[in-house]
């Protein structure tokens, strides 16, 4: 098996040198039994990889035919993604893209925001806040926080961000559908946020400074839209 890997040409300086992404595939492959850590969806496939001390977080396509090549086209997309936002705090450092089939990331030793029990979360939203608004800084919106498993809690209760599968990067130059497409996605961020911060969303119940923040989608206003006409049309079968 001949592996080549796409890694990043900016290695954090402060680190001690790390084992290449093709040797964490290499061991990967070489277990006797290869036991997955989890799913994401249908998507991919997610490994664990102990090599040489240090823990490795490895994604991998799932799928037949045509349906695999399309995920090897949203694995590269999510490798773009990493790329675009090295350097930033609060995401698994990536390693690299080997055969655009196996994505290397950093292990993060956490626990998801669902299964946390946050002390302190006037600091912890206040820190997500400002992770979010970092990322849309760099041009990437993340388009799947509501997902609790993406956002992970890490020692003294830091945010983490995970899972930049459906993510878009902000386009440069006149691309219209995409600008749109990245407002949209920017504001489904927030709107989580929001969402994970006061639980139901009832705007009078934020915080003054929090409240201009929340602004429904397009998406989210045809959904709220079907939800409604369905149960205006079941109210009569309630009963039975």
């Amino acid at each position: 098996m001949s592996l080549q890997a796409e890694s990043s040409d900016h290695p954090r300086s402060t680190e001690p040198a790390q084992v290449t992404a093709d040797e964490v595939v290499r061991v990967l492959c070489a277990l006797p039994e290869i036991q997955e850590v989890g799913t994401r969806g249908n998507n991919s496939r997610t490994y664990l990889v102990p090599v040489g001390g240090t823990k490795y977080f490895v994604k991998a396509a799932r799928g037949s035919s045509l349906l695999l090549l399309f995920r090897h086209l949203m694995l590269r997309r999510e490798y773009s993604v990493y790329r675009r936002l090295e350097g930033l705090s609060g995401l698994p450092k990536c390693y690299g893209l080997v055969d655009g089939h196996w994505l290397v990331l950093e292990y993060i030793e956490s626990r998801p925001f669902c299964r946390q029990e946050i002390v302190n979360k006037t600091v912890f939203f206040q820190r997500l806040k400002s992770l979010i608004d970092e990322l849309h800084a760099h041009g990437i919106a993340h388009g799947d926080l509501k997902e609790n498993p993406n956002i992970l809690v890490v020692a003294n209760e830091t945010p983490y961000l995970a899972d930049f599968g459906i993510a878009v990067a902000y386009r440069a130059g006149f691309h219209p559908l995409n600008h749109l497409w990245f407002r949209t996605l920017s504001r489904i961020d927030t709107n989580a946020y929001l969402r994970h911060k006061y639980g139901a969303i009832k705007v009078q119940d934020m915080d003054e400074t929090d409240q201009p923040l929340y602004h429904r989608t397009i998406p989210e206003k045809a959904f709220r839209a079907l939800r409604e006409g369905f149960k205006w049309l079941t109210r009569g079968y309630t009963s039975f």
